[in-house]
């Protein structure tokens, strides 16, 4: 819940940095393409992490509604 809070604020602070720091010779599309991607990252590295990714698969000893046991 607390990083749901700190969105509009990371949004904000991010919109300052490319204000003031925009790459030379680089256009929107290269610094989104850049930023959609160090994001994943990020989000990828955190849910594998945390144990949280499951990637369309049950968490380990789960199984999915409606199968049978083995």
């Amino acid at each position: 819940m607390l990083l749901v809070m700190l969105a509009p604020i990371t949004i904000a602070a991010d919109n300052i940095y490319r204000a003031q720091f925009w790459p030379k010779d680089s256009g929107p599309m290269d610094l989104a393409l850049a930023m959609s991607g160090a994001g994943a990252f990020w989000l990828v590295g955190g849910l594998l992490v945390t144990g949280r990714a499951s990637f369309g698969y049950p968490a380990r000893g789960q199984r999915r509604p409606g199968s049978r046991r083995p």
